[in-house]
């Protein structure tokens, strides 16, 4: 049985997994409005979520990526009709990316075989690497967003690269 030093050590880690991977639930959720807003030449940000079938107008709390869709059961608040598992998939897929960018960049011990990818730099920056941070997940958002485009239409509305190039700059 681990003693109280192991989760004293541990907890920080475990807290930062879970808001990274909660933090990439909402990045998932937003890429997937992009990603079917965009190349259909819609706003991103108007109208608000609704319903794909009976138009009701979403309530914030049928917006909380993953668990909303669990305790719905996958279907529409309003009218029953089955939610398509592809937003549940990108929210889940994208919040297990953030918390792999997140265990690559600052887990890795010295010796091991992913610490070569930031030589420590993450972690020995500690709060001062988040904007840095910040601007990684978003390219990974920008680039997950035109896969999904791409991968729908065949098609990348030249918006999404050209924005992920500003924040990259």
């Amino acid at each position: 049985m681990p003693d109280r030093s192991d989760l004293v050590i541990w907890l920080p880690t475990a807290i930062n997994i879970a808001f990274m991977f909660a933090f990439g639930a909402c990045a998932g959720s937003f890429v997937h409005v992009v990603a079917w807003r965009m190349p259909q030449g819609l706003s991103v940000v108007s109208p608000p979520s609704r319903c794909p079938t009976c138009g009701f107008r979403l309530p914030w709390h049928h917006n909380l990526p993953v668990v909303a869709y669990l305790r719905l059961r996958g279907r529409c608040g309003a009218c029953g009709v089955a939610i398509p598992p592809r937003y549940v998939l990108t929210e889940v897929a994208m919040g297990a990316l953030f918390v792999a960018i997140y265990a690559v960049l600052y887990l890795p011990e010295g010796g091991s075989f992913w610490f070569p990818v930031g030589e420590g730099w993450w972690h020995a920056h500690g709060w001062r690497s988040v904007p840095a941070l910040l601007v990684v997940l978003w390219a990974v958002g920008s680039l997950v967003a035109m896969t999904m485009c791409d991968w729908a239409t065949y098609l990348i509305p030249v918006a999404i690269p050209t924005l992920a190039g500003v924040v990259a700059f």
